[in-house]
């Protein structure tokens, strides 16, 4: 694959999960109330653990530490534009 074309996508896929509000889903997803009408109405981690319980909470923040850390950083070491690759 061109390695230019390569860079868009996951530019685009990056942004694109960049976008998930990962506490929703994970919440809608097990039928536990929204975190946006619960405790502080945020949908972050802390509120999610704090309105759904632990396996929620620690659902997404795994789905949010493998978007925003793990994944990003896998992605650039292996990347063909990786000048040290």
């Amino acid at each position: 694959m061109n390695e230019e074309l390569l860079a868009v996508l996951m530019t685009v896929l990056g942004y694109l999960l960049g976008a998930v509000p990962f506490g929703i889903v994970v919440s809608k997803a097990l039928g536990l109330p929204d975190p946006r009408t619960a405790g502080s109405k945020n949908v972050g981690f802390t509120n999610v653990l704090r309105v759904s319980g632990k396996k929620p909470g620690s659902s997404r923040f795994l789905a949010t530490w493998a978007r925003d850390g793990h994944l990003p950083g896998l992605r650039c070491i292996g990347s063909p534009l990786n000048p040290t690759s």
